[in-house]
């Protein structure tokens, strides 16, 4: 029931918010990142996102995808690494990436480019699904 996970999502927003950032696991900083840009505003998120993407090594592509949207809604085209980022990392994610990447390559770059951004997240899925171009 989506007033029931609202609420959850909330309270666990409220519960984290509540601690020091620098006690926070890098797990918890993920999912209150991803809480803020839900229930509070992407600007919220943005500082918390961009401590997640930093970390070496990491496997929060959600993350990835979140930091990045928020920089292109910036027009900064540094946003399309981070969905490229994210994509590679999570087939669940690509077409997000690829949607959200598309609008934007195609608002600022044109459709051409647009076509490029498109061709170069269905290479990505295939390697990912093990399917021949």
């Amino acid at each position: 029931n989506y007033r029931l996970r609202t609420k959850r999502g909330r309270e666990r927003m409220a519960q984290l918010s509540s601690q020091p950032i620098e006690s926070l696991r890098i797990e918890e900083l993920h999912e209150l990142a991803v809480l803020k840009d839900e229930f509070d505003s992407p600007a919220a998120a943005k500082p918390l996102l961009e401590l997640v993407v930093r970390q070496p090594r990491n496997s929060f592509y959600k993350a990835a995808l979140l930091y990045g949207r928020i920089l292109l809604d910036e027009d900064n085209d540094r946003g399309l690494d981070y969905l490229m980022q994210a994509a590679r990392g999570d087939i669940n994610l690509v077409e997000e990436c690829t949607r959200i990447g598309g609008n934007y390559q195609f608002r600022k770059h044109g459709e051409e480019i647009a076509e490029n951004w498109w061709e170069d997240m269905m290479r990505i899925l295939e390697r990912q699904t093990g399917e021949a171009s």
